[in-house]
C-alpha cells in the first residue's frame, strides 16, 4: 500500500483542480489525471504483494494453522498432498505468467514515464 500511496500523493493536485475547473467530474478526473500519473506507483505496489504471495509457504502455516489457503500453500499441496502434478504445474504456470506480464506493464509504464520527465 505504501507504493500506491507515495505515487498518488506525488500526483500534482493542481491538476486536479484545474480539470475540476474546465468541468470535469472527481470520477472523470480520477481516471484521466490521477490514475494515469500514479500507474507506475501502483504497479509497484501489486507486484510487491503479488510476489510474495507466491513464494510463502512457512508464514500462513505458523499464523493460521494452516486455515487459510494461500497461493504459495494451494501449488504446493497440489503437487505435495494431493499428487495432482499437472494442476499444481498449470496453477505455477499461470501464476508466473501473471508475474511476468505485471512486470512487463511496469517495465513499459516506467520507460514512458521516464522519458516524459
Amino acid at each position: 500500500m505504501l507504493p500506491i500511496y507515495a505515487a498518488l500523493e506525488k500526483v500534482d493536485k493542481n491538476l486536479v483542480e484545474a480539470s475540476l475547473d474546465l468541468g470535469s467530474t472527481a470520477w472523470k478526473s480520477l481516471k484521466t489525471i490521477s490514475i494515469p500519473l500514479a500507474l507506475p506507483g501502483i504497479l509497484i505496489g501489486l507486484i510487491f504483494v503479488f510476489v510474495p504471495s507466491m513464494g510463502n509457504f512457512v508464514v500462513p502455516e505458523l499464523l493460521g494453522g494452516g486455515k487459510t489457503v494461500m497461493i504459495g500453500n494451494l501449488v504446493r499441496d497440489q503437487f505435495l498432498k494431493a499428487r495432482d502434478w499437472p494442476f499444481g504445474a498449470t496453477f505455477a504456470l499461470v501464476l508466473t505468467v501473471i508475474l511476468i506480464i505485471l512486470i512487463s506493464i511496469q517495465s513499459r509504464v516506467s520507460k514512458k514515464v521516464n522519458l516524459n520527465a
